[in-house]
């Protein structure tokens, strides 16, 4: 049996679908902290951003509409069941609210429910107390993985993960 997913890139989990790299069930399972806003995922290309359903990579509007509702279905239930956040419109991604999704659901580095991935370069960080060097800090390198940049992105979830040896495949 594969493990639960982690679906961290919305475009990324349209083109599996579409591929029957991702099946429904791995959606029931899943939990869910898109890059994109709900408003995006739910509407894309309603607020003049880019719309993923018109991409290349579907073979028409029927079949990209069709996975994107099956998609939202999976969506509206991880909502309801606490299995996914979303980040605010003015706010970017970060390794804090992804960790908090992962430790709801019972991934931690320790059984205290400490963090379940890395979320700050300890050499620094712990350093400062205060909110104004905390965010100097948060694009320092953080070379104890593949992609150093301490910043979000979906590389560094994958490394991130990898790391903590979490038994989660992120789609991203």
């Amino acid at each position: 049996m594969s493990h639960r997913k982690l679906f961290v890139s919305f475009t990324a989990l349209l083109k599996a679908m579409r591929d029957d790299k991702v099946t429904e069930k791995d959606l029931e399972r899943g939990l869910f902290y898109f890059g994109c806003t709900r408003r995006h995922a739910f509407e894309p290309g309603a607020q003049g951003d880019s719309n993923e359903l018109e991409w290349w990579f579907f073979k028409d509007a029927t079949e990209a509409t069709a996975t994107h509702q099956v998609l939202l279905k999976y969506v509206e239930k991880a909502e309801k069941d606490g299995r996914c956040v979303w980040r605010e419109a003015n706010q970017p991604n970060t390794y804090e609210q992804l960790n908090a999704l992962l430790v709801k659901h019972g991934y931690s580095y320790n059984r205290d429910n400490g963090p379940a991935i890395i979320t700050e370069p300890r050499t620094e960080a712990e350093k400062y107390d205060d909110a104004k060097h905390r965010q100097a800090i948060a694009f320092e390198y953080d070379n104890r993985t593949e992609n150093p940049s301490y910043c979000y992105c979906y590389p560094g979830v994958r490394d991130r993960v990898a790391e903590a040896k979490i038994p989660l495949d992120v789609v991203a």
